[in-house]
């Protein structure tokens, strides 16, 4: 298991699991976030050991509020932000090119 505080990262058989741990924030992607799972899978891509991804969320209130805008708003900075977007749309449309299946296990806020 790799784990940072905010995203746990597993494979358990044939199956990369990635846990968004950030349930006090609704699982909103933070910039470390994003790129803790945008890591996980780049490494899960080519791996024949993982066969398919699955993503959920911490806590009893939904998988993923979207990005930390909180987080944006703080720190101000719009170069800083230009960055957090660019990694997020670049970590969604490599989930979209993902040649392997891709589940969310959705409920509550998504």
């Amino acid at each position: 298991m790799n784990s940072t505080e905010l995203v746990v990262t597993e494979v358990r058989g044939l199956t990369g699991f990635i846990l968004l741990n950030r349930p006090s924030a609704l699982n909103a992607l933070s910039h470390e976030m994003v790129r803790a799972v945008a890591s996980a899978l780049s490494s899960w891509a080519e791996d024949p050991g993982v066969a398919q991804v699955v993503i959920h969320g911490a806590g009893e209130r939904g998988l993923c509020a979207g990005g930390d805008i909180v987080e944006m708003y703080r720190g101000n900075d719009a170069e800083q932000n230009r960055r957090y977007f660019t990694d997020e749309y670049a970590m969604d449309h490599f989930t979209s090119e993902l040649s392997k299946p891709y589940v969310a296990l959705m409920d509550g806020l998504v």
